[in-house]
């Protein structure tokens, strides 16, 4: 059979079983005219038939409701919702109570009526499965009948993403994903010790966890080794792209299919591409290193682990590796800088390895042969070192001078008679040298780059991203016909990686900086290597990579001491301020109040009254005083940032995003949510106005929505954090926080409507984001809190108890006790647990300590927040039957509220219909 022939047979095959039996031959009657194709595709279908449940028990099924909803229960078994669905049954998401804790299960059922084939299979899915105890296979916890005769299995359920979704998520290193598949390995070779065959190896069958374990699903085609001899294994047990040449052919399966199975498995692990994208049929596995797109990777996969993927993959099963140990080996050989198995007995090649392997020796012993040319080497070299800079000096004056020349020009033409009365602003000017670049084709290359560089760094000022990378891209096809020129290139990367920071691409500017760095070390300099260093760090900050920043920092202050730089210093300067920075970003607010007492004389010495960083220290003095608490002067701070950004940029720059921004966090803090709702509708008008990318504004739609639900302004918060969700990238580290923050805001404006089934995966997505920063974090005890009071007001009180349990122990290690705001908001919500689950004495008492704890904190505690804490007191009160004193909570409370809430603010509402409830007596307002 050709593949081609095969490519053909395999497509009809797939049409035609879609259609009902009785159709199928007509159907390829008139789909394919080939009698020798059709004849294929009605054996398969044949043979499907015999294999699969015969009429009567598909009439059965049908009878039996193939597509009904999933039950409610299965054995002891609550089910929870369905996760897959395959021609013989369902696995669904089902829990069981063991010991009062839920545990969680894949449970499989089979479809309606099953015939004696359905069971068949599945029983000897648990057999194969009962002899399986491997960390990295999904095993088997329990079976049985369901009530209306089915049987199924219950295994156990893996919390993770397909193989696929994890790598184009996470995006591991290289010796990452070989650990991973090693892995995967060492899963396969425990069922071929047990004589178990898998059969269908592939990505979507490979589970990844968050922490990068690797669990293989899925036994349902597996068998006993040796069962299948004489057998015909044809289509029903493998995946097109995937399957061994034997298993197409129809020819018995052996440990060497699995082995075929992991080679091609490793094959998508190490491409850009998913094989069965690129094989069809029986073809051959290509080398996977044709598929990689980054120039390192592919000289990585390229030699060794191709071959190690070819030998897996070889099309003769004796011609492949004799075991999965095998394999593995070789890739921990690979691993390890080892010559492979699979590798050419050449001696070059083991030469290589050995070098590979002992560096530092080998060099010792060349040093010394190399050390009698060096000096020969070095004056020659220096010689060519001299002439060449001479050219480059020679080139770039003329370069410059006919930049120069040109943008001259450019300033030249906003006279009065080409203006007639209209305003010059800087968009306008750079507008117009743009313009005025593009239609001039007599400028040389050179002078063109220069002239394109400068463009782009007055767009990088004023921050307008987009426009910078419009710029350097016309600077980089300029370049490409000057030739090279170090110092253009680096201007390019910096200027490209500074851009790319302003639009929030974190990932794509550390890449630019790390190559701005390799490319200044090649031509040491100090001056230069420092400011790339400096680049790189403050990109680091900004992707929170504050260890790398840290270090980077560091390294550019020690550069600057080699190159004699002053103290006092603007460079120096430039560099403290960014540090100042990292400290913030940090949150090490002590250490940055100290910081800035340090960098607050040198910046009086060093910058003018009207310098563009005194803005800058004005913000870091903004967001120290913010962390203290003293919001008033850090809204005044912020608010001589924002004046001196107008005097300095006018109203069109995205300075004013940002800094519109930082003064809606400040104002939120103060209770002033309206105010900080029309600072961020602003900066998000113009954020939109300037282009700035669909993650800034995201995250600026993240502190609206946060604003809209403290103010009570739930629905029109969903909706924004919808928008907001769809455009914050799941795979970037650097948007964890805000991910969290969007999907725990959304989930407490379900909750606050009442809609909880929506509410619950918001929930759930925001603890696993935080358990990311530590189990004992605060970030997770603050997600938790909100679920357990959510839980406790749709009645799932065991569930609310657990969770507040939990966020009180993390609590109490992280200091945090009932005199706080955190703590204070805890101890209102156990007693709201307490009067619910039926111990009123306990309530009364957390509700007297909650409520002493307000009154001594007095203003430290939002009055909102304080009225809120209120009204829930109240309603113990109130369950309590003492309407007195919930009058009287009620009376401190609403005043408060009604001037600091949205008028059709849920909570406000809630409040009112407590005050209808207690009836007349309410004092007057």
């Amino acid at each position: 059979m050709t593949s081609e022939h095969f490519r053909r047979v395999e497509s009809l095959f797939h049409a035609a079983i879609t259609q009902p039996e009785n159709a199928r031959a007509s159907f390829l009657q008139s789909h394919e005219t080939d009698p020798r194709v059709r004849e294929e595709v009605l054996r398969l279908l044949r043979h499907v038939q015999d294999a699969g449940p015969g009429p009567l028990e598909t009439r059965l099924q049908d009878v039996g409701g193939l597509v009904d909803p999933a039950p409610a229960q299965v054995g002891p078994y609550r089910i929870l919702r369905v996760l897959g669905e395959g021609g013989m049954g369902r696995v669904l998401l089902a829990e069981r109570d063991v010991d009062g804790t839920p545990r969680r299960v894949a449970l499989k059922l089979l479809h309606g009526v099953p015939g004696d084939t359905a069971r068949r299979r599945l029983a000897r899915e648990r057999e194969l499965l009962a002899g399986l105890h491997h960390p990295h296979i999904a095993g088997l916890v329990d079976s049985g009948l369901s009530d209306d005769g089915r049987p199924y299995l219950v295994m156990d359920y893996v919390e993770g993403e397909p193989l696929s979704d994890y790598l184009a998520r996470h995006r591991p290193g290289l010796a990452e994903r070989l650990r991973l598949y090693l892995q995967c390995c060492d899963a396969v070779q425990h069922a071929h010790q047990r004589l178990v065959l898998h059969r269908d190896i592939k990505p979507a069958n490979i589970l990844v966890s968050e922490d990068g374990t690797p669990v293989l699903l899925d036994f349902g085609v597996g068998r006993p080794l040796g069962e299948e001899a004489g057998e015909r294994t044809v289509t029903l047990a493998f995946t097109p792209g995937y399957a061994a040449p034997e298993q197409i052919r129809g020819e018995p399966a052996t440990t060497a299919t699995d082995v075929f199975g992991l080679g091609a498995l490793l094959f998508d692990l190490l491409a850009d591409t998913r094989l069965y994208a690129v094989r069809k049929g029986e073809a051959a596995v290509p080398a996977p290193s044709r598929y990689v797109a980054d120039a390192a990777l592919r000289h990585a996969v390229r030699g060794d682990l191709d071959r190690i993927v070819l030998k897996a993959t070889a099309q003769a099963p004796e011609a492949r590796y004799p075991a999965a140990t095998a394999l593995a080996e070789d890739v921990r050989r690979y691993l390890r800088g080892e010559p492979l198995s699979a590798g050419p007995d050449a001696l070059g090649y083991r030469l290589r390895k050995f070098v590979g392997r002992h560096r530092v020796a080998v060099a010792a012993g060349v040093a010394a042969l190399l050390m009698a040319g060096a000096f020969v080497w070095r004056l020659d070299a220096e010689r060519q070192r001299a002439l060449q800079a001479e050219a480059q000096a020679e080139r770039e004056t003329l370069g410059a001078k006919a930049s120069r020349d040109f943008l001259v020009s450019v300033l030249g033409a906003a006279n009065p008679e080409e203006l007639q009365g209209r305003s010059l602003t800087l968009d306008a000017l750079l507008d117009a040298a743009t313009a005025r670049l593009r239609a001039d084709r007599e400028l040389e290359p050179h002078a063109r780059m220069l002239s394109w560089l400068t463009i782009a760094e007055i767009y990088g000022n004023v921050r307008h991203p987009q426009q910078v990378l419009s710029a350097v891209r016309e600077a980089e096809a300029a370049y490409r016909q000057a030739g090279e020129d170090a110092d253009a290139r680096a201007r390019i990367l910096e200027l490209r990686g500074s851009a790319l920071r302003d639009m929030e691409r974190h990932g794509e500017a550390l890449a630019q900086m790390r190559a701005l760095v390799a490319l200044r070390e090649k031509r040491p300099n100090p001056l230069a290597q420092a400011q790339a260093h400096h680049a790189y760090a403050t990109a680091a900050v900004d992707a929170r990579e504050f260890a790398l920043a840290d270090a980077q920092f560091r390294l550019a202050l020690s550069l600057m001491d080699r190159a004699e730089v002053p103290r006092e210093d603007r460079r120096r300067l430039g560099v403290l301020l960014n540090m100042l920075t990292l400290e913030i970003s940090r949150a090490n607010f002590d250490a940055a109040d100290r910081f800035l007492g340090r960098i607050l004389p040198i910046a009086k010495r060093v910058l003018r009254p009207d310098d563009l960083d005194w803005g800058r220290i004005h913000n870091a003095a903004s967001e120290i005083r913010l962390n203290q608490t003293r919001y008033l002067e850090a809204l005044r701070e912020a608010e001589l940032a924002m004046a001196g950004i107008r005097r300095a940029y006018g109203e069109r720059t995205v300075r004013l995003v940002w800094q519109d921004k930082r003064i809606a966090s400040i104002l939120y803090q103060l209770g002033r949510e309206q105010e900080a709702i029309a600072h961020l509708r602003a900066a998000r008008e113009l954020g939109a106005a300037l282009r700035v990318g669909g993650v800034p504004l995201a995250q600026l739609d993240v502190e609206l929505a946060t604003n809209q639900i403290s103010w009570g302004q739930h629905r029109e918060a969903i909706r924004v954090l919808d928008g907001a969700l769809a455009q914050l990238p799941a795979d970037d580290p650097a948007q964890e926080l805000w991910l969290m923050a969007a999907h725990g805001l959304r989930a407490r404006a379900h909750a606050a409507l009442g809609d909880y089934p929506r509410a619950w995966p918001d929930f759930e997505q925001e603890q696993r984001l935080a358990l990311r920063i530590g189990a004992d974090s605060f970030e997770y005890a603050q997600a938790l809190l909100p679920y357990a009071q959510a839980l406790l007001e749709a009645g799932r009180l065991r569930e609310s108890a657990r969770a507040l349990a939990v966020a009180k122990r993390i609590n109490q290690a992280q200091g945090i006790d009932e005199r706080t705001p955190a703590g204070i908001a805890q101890l209102m919500l156990e007693a709201r647990l307490r009067q619910a689950s039926g111990d009123p004495a306990a309530a009364s008492r957390d509700v007297d300590r909650a409520l002493c704890a307000i009154q001594a904190r007095g203003a430290e505690i939002d009055p909102k927040n304080a009225a809120a804490l209120r009204v829930a007191a109240a309603r113990i009160a109130f369950a309590q039957r003492d309407r007195s004193r919930a009058r009287q909570l009620l009376d401190q409370a609403l005043p408060v509220m009604e001037r600091r809430l949205w008028p059709q603010a849920v909570q406000l509402a809630k409040a009112r219909e407590l005050q209808r409830q207690l009836g007349p007596g309410l004092a007057a307002r």
